[in-house]
């Protein structure tokens, strides 16, 4: 209607005209954010309301939907009359009066469940058969491609959560923790140590890493067929020394690539020098 002065806090105020006749005050913020919608009026409907939703009384034996009300069930924490109600499904439940009335509720839930046809396939699993409800959930009897059968939720399968007993999950673990299967091979353990200590002494460069990794191998593969076949203990060695000392001072720093290795006597490879270069 027009401006009507301001408030304790100086914010300015509009005089306003409800659809029921009243006038009030207010603030122009509390009419755009919907905080103020009536004189006062509205809260007082929405009151009494409460007040006769609470007060909502059903006789035992009526029908709503799945639900036949057997009897009173006092009030929940807002003060609203409640029923006992037996579901056609079986399970009782409390259940608002008012919700009853208006037709918002009509079973205990069961309504909403979806059975599955059977012979319908989720992954590994085939379902059976429907196996009813448990803890108001719709569950089948499936059969998994491993043979095992297992009840599964209607909507872990219609989500794709379940897919399998738990063997498809038992797969994917032993798949994902198993890198190659060879750790306990006496050549790839060789080959790992040797690649263990270049990373210490950072002689391994990125753009190698693979091939040098598979020559590594062969080359320890190689190492211990020299030994079976010639009775003399072979192993597998740097042509450039990784890293060696002389004082304080580094002489030599080689790198653990394909080319820099050889297969050569353990008694040779205990007496070369690691200090200097190849032929020094």
């Amino acid at each position: 209607m027009g401006r009507a002065g301001y408030d304790s806090s100086k914010k300015p105020l509009w005089e306003c005209k409800c659809s029921c006749g009243g006038t009030a005050k207010t603030r122009a913020s509390r009419l755009k954010s919907g905080n103020t919608r009536s004189c006062g009026c509205l809260v007082k409907e929405n009151a009494a309301e409460r007040g006769r939703n609470s007060r909502i009384e059903i006789a035992p034996g009526t029908v709503f939907g799945q639900l036949t009300v057997l009897g009173l069930a006092g009030s929940d924490k807002q003060r609203v009359s409640m029923s006992h109600c037996k579901c056609s499904c079986g399970k009782e439940k409390k259940v608002r009066n008012v919700s009853l009335s208006k037709g918002k509720t009509k079973s205990c839930g069961c309504a909403h469940i979806r059975e599955i046809e059977p012979g319908t396939i989720f992954g590994r699993l085939t379902v059976l058969s429907y196996a009813g409800v448990s803890k108001n959930k719709s569950v089948s009897n499936c059969k998994c491609s491993c043979g095992e059968e297992k009840i599964v939720r209607n909507a872990d399968l219609l989500n794709g959560v379940s897919q399998s007993c738990g063997c498809l999950h038992k797969e994917e673990l032993v798949e994902r923790n198993t890198t190659h299967g060879m750790s306990k091979d006496i050549a790839y353990k060789r080959a790992a140590t040797s690649t263990y200590r270049a990373v210490k002494k950072q002689a391994i460069p990125a753009w190698d890493r693979e091939l040098t990794d598979l020559v590594t191998l062969e080359a320890h593969d190689k190492a211990r067929f020299l030994t079976d076949e010639l009775g003399i203990p072979f192993e597998v060695d740097h042509i450039v020394p990784l890293k060696g000392k002389d004082g304080a001072t580094h002489v030599v720093c080689g790198l653990h690539v394909y080319n820099n290795l050889q297969v050569i006597p353990a008694s040779e490879n205990r007496s070369k020098n690691c200090y200097n270069w190849p032929n020094k």
